[in-house]
């Protein structure tokens, strides 16, 4: 196994992910638009406003009869419907975000195998488990994998890991010339993944999250955290009643352009994903070349 199609493949099913949200991009907005001109029609002819709308019929398949059984209907009216196209493309965008945080996590994996496979002097020895030295070395890339994978909380295990190998890597993160703390972007996305998938991307305190990203970033400071990274976590959240909900969607930018313009939170998640993985493929081009030369 080879640092470049470690890379390559990742970046493809990356690429597959930024797609699928493309595509759920200009789907919505064409929807959008099309309730949008259905409103702009009902305000200036209110007498329309209970004609149009959308009727939804939910059913039960009953084992004993086979029949169909209503159990629900749910009348939507224009300004309802627009909510939920907008609620609806942030929801398939969480769900988007939390499947870019396992590739990454499977490449930093498949990263930490190979270092493992080249040169196993850089593992602790609690990763091979109960194995003899003399076995280890004929051992091929796969079992350094299988070790990886089952490594506890292999995410930061592994980064953390990553940071000590490549110090350069390490002080790039939070120093670099997309002036971006791509560390804090990474514990953003770690934390943000778990309260996707197990709390439906609503969290039940927004002040403890904001603390969770500072601490695992470290940047919590005894509760003293800069503002300007307070500020930076909440941005990703919605306002009044969705102000617990991850919001992923695009925010519009105010500007001189004469085309409307916006700024995609998602696709700053996922450019950071990537540069972080093309800064580790960087290193291990290195790493691969001296320890296969070696």
């Amino acid at each position: 196994m080879k640092i470049e199609s470690i890379f390559s493949v990742f970046m493809d099913k990356v690429s597959q992910v930024e797609m699928v949200k493309n595509s759920m991009n200009t789907f919505s907005k064409s929807e959008l638009e099309r309730l949008h001109i259905q409103k702009k029609n009902i305000d200036a002819n209110p007498e329309i406003k209970e004609i149009i709308g959308r009727m939804d019929f939910f059913h039960i398949e009953e084992i004993d009869s086979g029949e169909l059984l209503r159990y629900d209907i749910h009348e939507s009216f224009t300004a309802e419907m627009i909510e939920k196209v907008f609620l609806y493309k942030n929801k398939q965008y969480q769900w988007l975000l939390a499947e870019s945080f396992e590739l990454f996590k499977d490449y930093l994996e498949e990263i930490y195998a190979l270092i493992g496979y080249l040169s196993y002097e850089n593992w602790p020895l609690k990763d091979f488990g109960n194995i003899y030295l003399e076995e280890l070395k004929k051992k091929k890339y796969d079992y350094f994998l299988s070790q990886a994978k089952i490594k506890k909380d292999s995410f930061n295990s592994i980064l953390n890991k990553l940071r000590e190998i490549f110090p350069n890597y390490k002080d790039n993160e939070v120093d670099n010339k997309l002036g971006k703390n791509i560390k804090m972007y990474l514990a953003l996305i770690e934390i943000f993944r778990h309260v996707i998938v197990h709390l439906g991307g609503k969290v039940k305190d927004r002040d403890l999250i904001v603390e969770k990203i500072l601490k695992k970033s470290g940047y919590w400071n005894n509760g003293n955290a800069n503002d300007e990274y307070v500020k930076f976590i909440l941005s990703f959240f919605g306002a009044n009643e969705e102000a617990n909900t991850i919001m992923l969607v695009e925010i519009p930018v105010v500007g001189r352009l004469p085309i409307p313009a916006e700024f995609s939170r998602i696709d700053d998640l996922f450019n950071s994903i990537k540069s972080s993985a093309h800064a580790l493929y960087k290193e291990m081009k290195q790493f691969e070349e001296k320890n296969t030369n070696a």
